[in-house]
């Protein structure tokens, strides 16, 4: 691949050869002589969005098929779903290169691969060289929208553990902000007035001793507001709560 170089008014043009004979310099600048220059500028993606990337395929790599030799077959698999359920040609995960994807892209596969862990449970938890872990609520770019995936898949929005009741493994739907100041007692809640977040029984229970703002600070993560549309497709998981929802959103039914 041709890397560029500005360097005291000229920009410089480095061509990879094999070997390097006389006179290819000349005939080189020749040839580019005919041709006009154009800049496109891209939003490529950045260092830390390629990092994130290969730690996330090396969970998956890890998690499902053993690591090692393995790593290289997941992470051309990963890349190959994304690019059909996005219809974008195949890509580079190289930031120099001219077939990368843009900050905006990066992101959408970053979104694309911790919302696949959480399907197949895959472990989303990097490990950084001081030795700190991040979890999926500190990676995912969109906070809210992380939330809500986690209400909707019942898993808890700080360990990522499902569901499994009949293995005492109880996801629940817990009221951020109190429902007696909210909505006046569950009776009357509709979920459209306090936040919400789907908490293990775990961290449920760590969320009432520490408080909102150091269950915050502690895990990033913190509940969310939910619309019309949201309230109704939770109200089918969730069977127990959003008990005055219908009353006022009949048009919903």
């Amino acid at each position: 691949m041709l890397r560029t170089q500005i360097e005291n008014k000229k920009i410089k043009i480095f061509y990879p050869m094999k070997k390097i004979v006389p006179g290819v310099k000349e005939d080189l600048e020749k040839i580019l002589n005919n041709y006009s220059v154009e800049i496109v500028p891209i939003k490529a993606m950045t260092l830390q969005q390629m990092r994130m990337i290969y730690a996330l395929i090396n969970q998956f790599s890890e998690h499902l098929a053993g690591g090692g030799s393995e790593y290289g077959y997941m992470k051309d698999i990963l890349k190959i779903f994304f690019a059909e359920k996005y219809e974008i040609p195949n890509f580079s995960l190289s930031p120099d290169s001219i077939d990368t994807l843009d900050i905006d892209t990066a992101n959408r596969f970053i979104e694309y691969l911790i919302e696949l862990g959480l399907d197949y449970n895959v472990p989303i938890v990097i490990k950084e060289k001081n030795g700190r872990k991040r979890f999926a609520a500190q990676i995912y770019p969109d906070a809210e929208k992380y939330v809500y995936i986690c209400l909707k898949k019942r898993i808890c929005a700080v360990c990522n553990k499902p569901h499994d009741f009949e293995n005492g493994e109880s996801i629940d739907l817990e009221h951020w902000d109190t429902v007696a100041s909210t909505a006046g007692g569950y009776k009357y809640d509709d979920g459209l007035k306090g936040r919400f977040i789907s908490l293990c029984r775990k961290h449920h229970i760590e969320k009432h001793f520490l408080g909102q703002e150091k269950f915050k600070n502690k895990y990033y993560v913190e509940g969310i507001y939910l619309k019309k549309e949201q309230v109704r497709e939770l109200k089918n998981i969730y069977t127990r709560h959003f008990k005055a929802f219908d009353n006022k959103n009949t048009e919903f039914k």
